[in-house]
């Protein structure tokens, strides 16, 4: 949450919000009965004949598919909706049966919309509230800008909509910062906080995942908006920002401790201190040197197990974007406490 500067109104982050994105039945309920929601996948009237599962590829598919394995079963689709049109990562146009005159062929109605509402604007005065959308999936902090008086928003996003574990490897989340004007919330510009990262390929050098920020949890500006800083609690570092999300640091991160999920910063002592979630302390930065100087344990009760074990479900620095460690031979797969998927030595658990 976030006041803006004359305490009128009040700015909260919604942390799972959604990203425009909806399931499409195309399953059965395993006694050849249709299930809820519909089949629609299987229609005829959809932009693939019914063809199920539909192809992710033009006509074909890929990774392409094995011919000796057996007759693929019918499955759901997710379809995004990209300025008010439903389409699936082939580009095949399911609108008619999502919001137009067909819905009722996907279990909807003529007009269905789906809320995703990421940022809660309250007027202080009555209470009312209005939003703003369009950011991002998992909306983790934010902060007014007070040179500006926007909002920035920073989180991650999810590209759910893309089929197949293959051409998610490594590569299906985007850490995002969003800069929101209150008075004029529908646009609002959303950036990627990790542009040196190259999502065509699964797996990026170690300097290039050094480079990067994963699991944003803190952001805090300066007096005059000048300057903002965000925490990584995946990568147990900061990044320094100008006010459009572009790195301004003299460094490309700021290393501090374990977890980074808190940030205050006092610019009279040139001072920035970091609060590290796992490694129970606090970093001290130099602002000016934009290096930590100091840092300070305090007690944390949490069981040695936890301490040693929690890093590798949250490390992106280690686990992100990785060639896989067992060359093409199968890996068992592991699931984060977020729910998040991957293959130890492969995807890891998220993409910086």
């Amino acid at each position: 949450m976030a006041v803006d500067a004359d305490g009128t109104q009040v700015y909260v982050a919604v942390f799972e919000s959604g990203n425009q994105t909806t399931i499409l039945g195309g399953g059965i309920d395993g006694l050849g009965n249709d299930a809820f929601p519909p089949n629609v996948v299987n229609e005829a009237v959809g932009p693939y004949g019914g063809t199920n599962p539909p192809p992710n590829d033009g006509s074909g598919f890929t990774p392409v598919q094995n011919p000796s394995n057996p007759a693929p079963p019918a499955v759901g689709l997710i379809v995004k909706n990209v300025d008010g049109v439903w389409l699936d990562d082939n580009g095949g146009d399911w609108t008619a049966l999502v919001s137009g005159s067909s819905a009722r062929l996907s279990g909807r109605r003529p007009g269905w919309r789906l809320v995703d509402r990421d940022m809660a604007i309250i007027d202080a005065s009555n209470l009312s509230v209005s939003y703003a959308t369009g950011l991002m999936n998992v909306c983790m902090s934010l902060a007014v800008n007070p040179g500006t008086g926007h909002v920035t928003v920073v989180g991650t996003d999810a590209t759910n909509e893309v089929r197949y574990e293959p051409n998610l490897s490594g590569r299906f989340v985007r850490v995002n910062m969003a800069t929101v004007n209150p008075s004029s919330p529908d646009d609002s510009p959303v950036v990627d906080l990790n542009p040196h990262l190259d999502y065509t390929v699964s797996t990026v050098p170690q300097d290039k995942r050094d480079e990067s920020v994963g699991d944003p949890r803190a952001v805090v500006w300066n007096s005059d908006g000048t300057r903002g800083y965000i925490s990584g609690m995946g990568s147990n570092n900061l990044i320094v920002i100008d006010p459009s999300g572009q790195r301004i640091g003299k460094e490309s991160t700021v290393e501090v401790g374990e977890s980074p999920t808190g940030l205050a910063l006092d610019e009279g002592r040139n001072r920035l201190c970091v609060i590290n979630k796992f490694d129970a302390s606090i970093s001290v930065v130099d602002i000016e040197l934009e290096a930590e100087i100091e840092r300070v344990s305090f007690f944390d009760p949490s069981p040695r197990a936890i301490k040693v074990g929690r890093k590798h479900l949250y490390d992106t620095h280690k686990n992100s974007a990785r060639t896989p460690a067992w060359g093409t031979s199968p890996v068992p797969r592991v699931t984060s406490i977020h729910g998040w998927t991957g293959s130890p030595g492969t995807s890891g658990i998220q993409r910086d």
